[in-house]
């Protein structure tokens, strides 16, 4: 059983506890303990506190607008039963007028369209007309945010830059905006927004004495939460296509200067790696986000298993991975599992993922008033669960914990201590 709260699924009661003497956080207390336990992070967790911005469930504060570049119209964003980064993902397609009429838009799909209909199948350009999207967008949010409003020096030079780029093409934006990486400007405006920075689960995970974190998100968020904690992290990404450059260091520091960086000895968690798998938005070409993006990363990391460092491979072989913040019917997430996670075959640990709990369409129930995380269509929760578990997880050696993804890393931090 499930209720929804301003937007969000909220779990009531769980499965019952696996009988028996095995311990999940007695286990996971002692792979964090022996560096055995490898997080693999989301894009969409930090896009969740990032682009929504009151905690509603929807992008923006209450009501979000967004100008279009062809008209005066404003866009309602009123999607209460869509994910985040579906709901950035709509937004972007609006913005380029995609036209395919959907329920639910797929940032793959949006991706592939512009760059086919507005980048001249400039692979380049799509992407970086991608990360310019997030700028304007993050941008388009600040300009109406109260707590902004209150800062008058802050205010200012978001007012100023937005009366820069109005108006503006893509490409004119980009340069306006080209010393800023979406992460920095995020930073700059104070997103994303915690009361107490323990609400953060990045820096939370930070804290923990963890010597590898893989994620699927462009940005460098977790770099930050890690330098916060007076840790020296060090990146790398996928050079998983011919144009993603090859000649930076297997880990190197994003903040220093070209002549500064170095390549590290073996990670540790006062030097930890933070491997970025679909890419680094300060090598846009080494992006993951088109749907032919996937399928040739899909194929490019299933007959070239060097893509991935040997040694990194042999780190994920050896540990637990703890996937955080995944859709299964995400793009991101089954090309992770399907590419990366079951290929490979000499890891005979046991692997943990967090997920929310499905919603249930029941019996009657129209389309309007319900929408499936998952697209299964179950009419009960426990079997909807174990179909999630049997199809997607059991394969790779899953124990799949039904929570969100806060609640747990928060758990998981005060039972490392």
């Amino acid at each position: 059983m499930n209720i929804m709260e301003g937007g969000r699924q909220k779990a009531i009661f769980d499965i019952p506890t696996r009988s028996g003497r095995y311990n999940l956080w007695g286990d996971l207390k002692a792979r964090i303990r022996t560096m055995q336990l490898i997080p693999v992070i989301s894009n969409a967790l930090m896009n969740n506190y990032i682009f929504d911005v009151d905690q509603d469930g929807r992008i923006g504060s209450r009501i979000h607008l967004m100008e279009t570049p062809q008209s005066d119209e404003l866009i309602i964003c009123e999607d209460d039963f869509l994910a985040i980064d579906e709901q950035l993902a709509k937004q972007w397609a609006n913005y380029i007028t995609y036209p395919l009429a959907e329920k639910t838009v797929e940032l793959s799909r949006v991706a592939q369209y512009c760059l086919v209909n507005h980048c001249g199948n400039d692979l380049s350009f799509a992407k970086r007309h991608y990360l310019t999207f997030l700028k304007m967008y993050i941008l388009n949010i600040a300009t109406m945010d109260k707590k902004i409003q209150e800062n008058e020096d802050l205010q200012e030079w978001v007012a100023g830059i937005a009366e820069q780029i109005s108006g503006r093409e893509v490409l004119d934006i980009e340069d306006l905006l080209g010393d800023f990486s979406f992460s920095d400007l995020a930073v700059r405006l104070g997103y994303p927004r915690f009361r107490d920075p323990r609400q953060s689960p990045l820096n939370l995970l930070a804290e923990m004495p963890l010597p590898i974190y893989i994620t699927t998100s462009h940005h460098d968020f977790m770099e930050r939460a890690l330098r916060n904690v007076k840790k020296h992290p060090r990146t790398q990404f996928c050079s998983w296509n011919e144009t993603t450059p090859h000649s930076i260091p297997e880990w190197f520091d994003p903040a220093a200067a070209p002549d500064e960086v170095e390549v590290t000895a073996e990670p540790t968690p006062e030097t930890p790696l933070v491997y970025h798998l679909y890419g680094l938005e300060k090598h846009p070409s080494s992006l993951v986000i088109t749907e032919d993006d996937y399928l040739e990363f899909l194929i490019r990391v299933s007959v070239d298993e060097e893509i991935i460092s040997p040694q990194l491979r042999a780190k994920m072989t050896q540990s637990s991975l703890l996937l955080l913040g995944y859709r299964v019917r995400s793009w991101d997430f089954r090309v992770l599992l399907k590419g990366i996670i079951r290929t490979l075959r000499e890891n005979n640990t046991s692997n943990f993922a967090i997920q929310l709990t499905p919603r249930i369409r029941k019996a009657g129930e129209s389309d309007q008033n319900s929408v499936e995380d998952t697209g299964i269509i179950q009419q009960d929760l426990q079997e909807a669960r174990k179909y999630i578990e049997a199809a997607y997880f059991k394969p790779s050696k899953f124990t799949v914990e039904w929570s969100h993804t806060i609640e747990f890393v928060q758990r998981l931090y005060a039972s490392s201590k």
